[in-house]
């Protein structure tokens, strides 16, 4: 919004997702194109074909099933699961981060703290600049990732 030159386009797998995100952009008076497509097929979807992202933000779904009992109880009911759970996160994080490093993109990620350490060893195959961000609770909550190798 404060930088209304910028492309902007969301990515979801969720057909519900996309509309409350449109939702949300109307609302907010924000210029934003939107697609449903699943993350893991990025690299082939005609719909991404010429999409060549700068930047790409990501909270993908990173917890683990065996995880679930320690969810607080506002987030276990109120969002789909399948925005909050993977068998592999780190799998996700691998795939969101070569997709980002082939397309010469800048990655900002919310990850799991349990699975930091991997996760940016994951994203150090693709990328030689990787920062590790803390929350406000001082967990690694971010991993921002520059310079595609």
């Amino acid at each position: 919004k404060r930088v209304p030159s910028w492309n902007c386009l969301g990515v979801d797998i969720s057909d519900e997702a996309i509309k409350t995100a449109q939702r949300n952009a109307e609302i907010n008076q924000t210029e934003v194109a939107f697609i449903t497509e699943d993350l893991f097929s990025l690299q082939q979807s005609p719909k991404m074909k010429d999409i060549h992202p700068d930047i790409i933000v990501s909270n993908p779904p990173y917890i683990t099933p065996g995880e679930k009992t320690e969810l607080d109880p506002q987030v276990l009911n109120y969002e789909p699961s399948n925005a909050l759970f993977h068998p592999h996160p780190v799998q996700v994080y691998d795939h969101l981060a070569r997709y980002a490093a082939d397309k010469n993109a800048i990655l900002y990620l919310e990850c799991n703290h349990n699975l930091a350490s991997e996760i940016v060893e994951a994203v150090s195959k693709y990328f030689a600049q990787i920062d590790l961000i803390k929350d406000l609770d001082q967990k690694d909550r971010f991993v921002f990732a520059a310079e595609p190798l």
